[in-house]
């Protein structure tokens, strides 16, 4: 089967909100995750490629005899530099406790609130506006990609 005329991406646009929801997720504790992976997907079909959060099941594959199949990226390579510590909500309310005299409920999940917030700002400030590397970190082909990838980010 002949692969139909495709160009290499060169511009990814991606929801910064979507990126957010992705990392929540590739952070949880893997009890939480149910065998469950998130990607950032995109489909190579032209040079400007919409992006969109993917969750799969650990396991699933696409038919052998699809024509392109998406590329599955790490949405951490949408971030540059280093990724502060992703906030846990056991650690976060254990936290509170300490750094709080004698917090009531509401007190705790401020805090905890807060300590996301942190992280979300963190990321938002770390938005890149090229992919990262490593090129080849998905189990399907990215030879659709090219050398330097940009990124069009889009608030939803």
């Amino acid at each position: 089967m002949e692969e139909p005329r495709t160009e290499l991406i060169e511009t990814i646009v991606l929801s910064v909100d979507d990126l957010i929801e992705a990392l929540h997720f590739k952070n949880q504790p893997e009890a939480l995750k149910d065998q469950t992976t998130v990607s950032i997907k995109i489909t190579p079909l032209t040079t400007v490629a919409e992006a969109s959060v993917d969750y799969q099941q650990k396991g699933n594959f696409y038919p052998p005899k699809m024509s392109i199949p998406p590329i599955h990226l790490d949405p951490a390579r949408f971030t540059e530099g280093q990724e502060m510590e992703y906030p846990l909500r056991n650690s976060e309310r254990d936290r509170a406790k300490k750094d709080l005299d004698n917090p009531s409920d509401e007190e705790i999940e401020e805090y905890i609130q807060t300590a996301f917030d942190v992280w979300e700002d963190d990321v938002r400030r770390r938005l890149a506006d090229k992919l990262q590397e490593p090129r080849h970190d998905s189990k399907h082909d990215c030879k659709y990609l090219a050398d330097t990838v940009l990124i069009e980010w889009k608030d939803t």
